[in-house]
Order: structure tokens, then C-alpha cells, then sequence
């Protein structure tokens, strides 16, 4: 997925207006972090370009220390301005019944809601795509093509206006290891991976690759973790942990114990599902 992505921002015509020049350091940062020889890289280059394009990144508190920002907002609006949506978003098709065309629209994650009913993922996904207002009109919501990149955010911060902050919903929601988007998909997008299944019985199925876990009980505090599988590993069950500049090799227990319960532990925020078949893995 990685290479594909350097691949579509290499296609950026050069020139020196400040968009560019911050998706060149992106795509340059990548194409380090994929050849380099050394144990550790720094960023720099393209940090300082990415406060010189948004500012907001850059600004400081009283102490003189860089304010912490939602993990999600910036997700959402970095990958916008990368404006590769046409191939890495998720389309997702909204059918009702006396229509006779569908509607379509784009994005780059599926926001998963939170409740007392949703213990597993699949549940947070289901209510993410059901549409409570239409539904007496025979409303559906499906996925109508395979996503190179499935960026799924659990909704864990509320706004709690008694104490003015974004509060952490601390409930437990499991995430499995792999996930089959079949029972998600469009009619057409069904029959499309039912046939493809005959040959490749991974098609339309997904692993999970990457986690951004949030340690803490408010939005505008806390501590961000990235965790990230091994695909050198040959077992497939060994998994880097970023804690800022300190990385670790973790088993993948480990990654699958982030589900949530209690604010003082890291907590699976965003997960990102990668294809398992080879069609689009790249």
C-alpha cells in the first residue's frame, strides 16, 4: 500500500508552492523510511514543513510546549490535502427503496459509534452504516468497492458540557485480527467476491496492520501510540510499538488487548485493515 502511495504522489508535477513542497517531503519521508539502512529517522524535514502549510500544528501552550491535537482530525484532514481519494477513500453506496438511483459518497475512515450495544466491532460497524432517520424508507448504506485501505475510528470522545471537555468512553469494543467485508457490501460488490472467492479464497478479506492507540481520559490530553505489524516476521505475530522515539517488538496479544476498559491503559483509537489478497495489496 505504501509503494502505491509513492507511486500517486510522485506523480505531482514539481514546483515550489507550499502544497507540493510539503507532499514532496511526505512522499521523500516514505521513500527514507523505506530504503534507509539506519535503526532510527527523524522526521524533520517534513514536520517543519507540515507547520509551515498548517500552522495550527505549530502552535505552543504558556509552557512553551507544542499543543497535542486529535490523532483523527489530523488523519482526516492531512489525507484530504493529499487529495488521492479517487483511490485510497471508501465508497460507500446509499440505496433507498422509492429511489431509483443510488447515492454515492467518499470517505477517508468510517467513524464507528459506541454504545451499550456494540461489545464487538462488527457492531459499531453495522450502526455506523445504518441510517436510523431513513430506515422506515428501506435505507441502506454498503460498501460498493474494496478499499486499498480500511481506516475504521472507534468514536471514543463525547463532549461533556458540565465539564467543558471532550470525555473518554471507556467501554470495551473487540477488533478481530482479520476481517471479511462481505456481509458489508453492495449486491453487486457481493456476487463480485463471491465469484472471485472460487480462486482466491482471501478476496475481500482484510487484516489488521496498524493501530493508533490513546492513553488518557480526555481528548486534549493524554499520549498517542502507533503500533505497527512485522511483515517480516514470518509467523505474522510480531508487531513494532512506537512510543515516540523509543520502538519495541511486542507480540501481537499485546495489539489485540488495546479494546478498551480503562482510561490509564493505551486504547485502540483508529485501526487500519490492509487487503490479504494480492489483487490490491499494493
Amino acid at each position: 500500500m505504501l509503494s502505491r502511495l509513492n507511486d500517486r504522489l510522485s506523480l505531482i508535477a514539481p514546483d515550489s508552492t507550499e502544497s507540493n513542497v510539503l507532499k514532496h517531503s511526505f512522499c521523500s519521508m516514505l521513500a527514507s523510511i523505506n530504503t534507509s539502512n539506519s535503526s532510527s529517522y527523524a522526521p524533520l524535514d517534513f514536520i517543519l514543513k507540515l507547520r509551515q502549510k498548517f500552522p495550527i500544528y505549530g502552535e505552543k501552550n504558556s509552557y512553551g510546549i507544542f499543543i497535542q491535537h486529535d490523532v483523527h482530525e489530523f488523519w482526516s484532514s492531512f489525507w484530504s490535502f493529499l487529495n488521492i481519494s479517487d483511490e485510497f477513500s471508501l465508497a460507500i453506496q446509499s440505496k433507498v427503496a422509492d429511489q431509483a438511483e443510488p447515492g454515492l459518497e467518499f470517505s477517508n475512515c468510517l467513524l464507528l459509534p459506541i454504545t451499550n450495544e456494540t461489545s464487538f466491532m462488527e457492531d459499531s460497524i453495522k450502526l455506523a452504516l445504518s441510517d436510523t432517520n431513513a430506515a422506515a424508507q428501506g435505507s441502506m448504506r454498503q460498501f460498493s468497492i474494496l478499499p486499498r485501505l480500511l481506516p475504521l475510528v472507534f468514536m471514543r470522545f463525547m463532549w461533556k458540557s458540565i465539564d467543558k471537555v471532550q470525555a473518554k468512553i471507556l467501554k470495551q469494543v473487540s477488533y478481530p485480527k482479520s476481517f471479511d467485508i462481505l456481509p458489508f457490501c453492495n449486491e453487486e460488490l457481493r456476487s463480485l467476491i463471491v465469484e472471485k472467492r472460487k480462486d482466491c479464497g482471501n478476496y475481500g478479506k482484510y487484516s489488521l496492520d496498524y493501530v493508533i492507540s490513546h492513553t488518557g481520559r480526555e481528548a486534549d490530553s493524554g499520549h498517542y501510540m502507533a503500533w505497527a505489524r512485522n511483515t517480516e516476521d514470518p509467523k505474522g505475530e510480531e508487531w513494532f510499538k512506537f512510543d515516540d522515539e523509543e520502538v519495541s517488538f511486542i507480540k501481537e496479544d499485546e495489539v489485540m488487548r488495546l479494546s478498551g476498559g480503562g482510561g490509564d491503559r493505551p486504547t485502540a483509537y483508529i485501526v487500519f485493515y490492509l487487503p490479504n489478497w494480492e489483487e490490491v495489496k499494493q
